[in-house]
Order: structure tokens, then sequence, then C-alpha cells
């Protein structure tokens, strides 16, 4: 069976990087009013200032939570391989599931008191109580559906490989990466969203969990065990095929964008899902457009950062405790910044950059009592 077994620093800093785009991506939603967030700060804005951060928002969508869990997949196999099954499931229910009820049950309540602000029919300790008897809070996971639906898919993973194990030797190193084979992987990313989105398009969700785009992280998840299988990681960083990708799509997806839009019409909603050209058209720009870019940062990450850097190596140890806390840092941020009034783009900054410090240093200070070392 092949494991890579060369420490990748920069897959740890890429994983790290994606992350901080998941924070920044938090912040557009304060000020863009696009997008579920908890909070939304002002009026709606401009036209051409909504447009811009829509944009923004929706190249990082195409890709961010799809490459973490390709990464996710890939040390998953790893993983799995060294510890074997009943260690491996017990791990991610310590390092996912204990997590994402701690966050549900105090966190998510706590964010939701802030935002009520006047409306809160009660005392904070009043309202808590309220919120956790008489409501499904355990139902709604904010941003740490990725822990439990990656929970979920790495059981899965974990019980069909005990059924069904690896024979040794059958998985041959990747030597080189052919255009045919990403394209597969593309067509297939693009089909099986505009069909899911069918039924469930994009803005239906179940409790912060959104069915429109479980296919990409289900097929990037598979795609990352297949990688690790075959030691292809590094390999595939390391190909022109990465490079060219990245370049394409950083390139080509605006003009493509703006041209779906063009063509299709100012109706948002018909480009979401069901049986109409603009949901395919929309669900293949966003998936090449995804595909392009995870391929590009592989690229960039494993040919600069290949490096064991102390400072870099503290923050994406730290990575996971930053994705579970940002939520609260940003809404306290938010808040606190509501009185200041300028562009939208200068507080989306801020709120970023803010954001993804003082989420390291709750995530730092949180790993050093007794017992949370593991989890954050």
């Amino acid at each position: 069976m092949a494991v890579e077994k060369a420490r990748l620093y920069w897959a740890d800093y890429l994983r790290a990087f994606v992350v901080m785009l998941v924070v920044n991506v938090h912040a557009c939603a304060t000020y863009s009013h696009v997008g579920g967030w908890y909070l939304q700060i002002g009026k709606d804005p401009p036209f051409l200032v909504k447009s811009l951060l829509a944009a923004w928002q929706a190249h990082i969508h195409s890709f961010f939570m799809g490459l973490l869990f390709f990464l996710a997949g890939y040390f998953a196999h790893l993983s799995l391989v060294r510890k074997g099954t009943t260690p491996f499931v017990k791990e991610r229910f310590l390092r996912l599931a204990l997590p994402a009820f701690v966050y549900m049950a105090l966190f998510h309540t706590i964010i939701v008191m802030l935002t009520a602000g006047d409306k809160a029919p009660h005392s904070p300790v009043g309202f808590y109580l309220y919120y956790v008897q008489k409501t499904s809070y355990l139902l709604d996971t904010g941003h740490l559906w990725f822990a439990l639906f990656l929970l979920m898919i790495s059981v899965v993973f974990a019980w069909y490989r005990q059924a069904r194990p690896l024979a040794q030797g059958v998985d041959t190193p990747l030597e080189t990466v052919q255009a045919k084979p990403v394209l597969l992987v593309g067509l297939s990313l693009v089909f099986a969203s505009f069909l899911v989105r069918i039924w469930f398009p994009v803005r239906y969700g179940f409790h912060d969990f959104q069915p429109c785009y479980f296919s990409q992280y289900i097929i990037a998840f598979a795609a990352g065990i297949y990688t690790a299988r075959h030691e292809g990681l590094t390999v595939l960083a390391a190909s022109p095929l990465a490079r060219r990708a990245g370049i394409c799509a950083l390139c080509c997806s605006p003009l493509f964008l703006g041209l779906l839009y063009v063509l299709g019409g100012k109706v948002e909603t018909v480009y979401f899902g069901g049986l109409r050209w603009q949901a395919f058209g929309f669900a293949a720009w966003e998936q090449f457009t995804g595909l392009g870019l995870s391929l590009g940062l592989l690229s960039i990450f494993s040919q600069k950062l290949n490096v064991d850097s102390p400072k870099m190596r503290w923050m994406a140890e730290r990575s996971f405790g930053v994705y579970v806390f940002h939520g609260p840092v940003i809404v306290v941020l938010a808040v606190l910044l509501k009185p200041v009034h300028t562009s939208p783009f200068i507080l989306v900054g801020v709120v970023t950059v803010l954001g993804i410090v003082v989420s390291h240093i709750v995530a730092a200070a949180v790993s050093k009592i007794p017992g949370l070392a593991k989890l954050f």
C-alpha cells in the first residue's frame, strides 16, 4: 500500500491559508449581505460594491471548502493506514464531533444572543436557558457543519475500507499527471452539482447543511484519498498542468462569470438550480473555476512554501482552532466596528485581518487549557 512518507509542510500551510479565506468570506458576507451569516451590518450596499464583493465571494466559494475536503481525504487515508480503523474512528470523533458539539451548545448560542440585540426576550442567562431548552440548537451547527460532515464521510470511508481492505502492492505511485483524468473530474463535478441542484438549489439548507455543495465535497474527499493511495500529491502539485490550470482559472473565470451574467439575466435564482441553462452554466463555471484555482494553489504552495518555518508551522497547527473560533470573533469585531462609517471594502479588510489575528490568539490560548491541546 503506497503512503507518502516525506513531511509536506506546504500542505499544512495551504490548509491554514484556506482557513484564512474562510474568515475573509464570512467578513465579506457581513458587509456584502450576500450569503448566510450570523450578522449583516448596515443597509444593503450599492450595486457596484455588492457585485464586486459577491464576485469575490463566488470565486473563493468555488474552491475553498472543496480544497479543504481534498486535503482532509488525503490525510485521512494516511491516518487510517497508520492507525487502523478503530483508533482512526475514535480520533475522528474526538477531533471533530466534540468541538462541533461544544460550539453548538455554547458559542453558537452566544452569537445568536449577541446578534439578537434588543430583540432578545430575556437576560443573557435567561436567553441561553431559553435557547437550549426551547429550540433545536443541536441542529444549528453554524460553520461547524464542516466538522460534522467531514466526520460522517470519514467514518463511512473507514468502514468501507474495513469491509474491503486494499491488497498490498496494488497502488502504483503516480508518475505523471494527464489532462484527461483531470478533465473527467471537472466534468463529474459539473454534472453532479447541476443534478443535485435540480432538487436542492443554492441557498437551500437544512440547519446549516447545504446539499447543493455536497457532491463537490464528496468528490474532492475521494480525490484526496486516491492521491494519497498513489503517492501523488507532490507529483500533482509539481505538474505543469496544475500551474496552467491555476493561471487559466485566474485569468478566464472572471470573464466567463461576467459573460454568464450578461447572457443569463439579472434574476439570480435562475443560476441556483433547476432545469435551466443558467444553472448548468453557473455549475460549470463554479466547478471548473474551483478545480483550476485549487490546482494553482497546490502548485504555488508546493514550489514556494515547502520549508520548515516555525512561525508558519505554529499557524498551521492552530488552523482548526481558527476555523472553530473565527465565527464569534468576527461577530464581536463587526459589532464593535458598527459606529465606523467607511467603505465596505475597508471594513472587510479590517475585520479579515483582525479576525485572523484574534482567532489565532484565541486558538493558542484555548490550546493551553489541559485536555484541549489535541482538539484545537
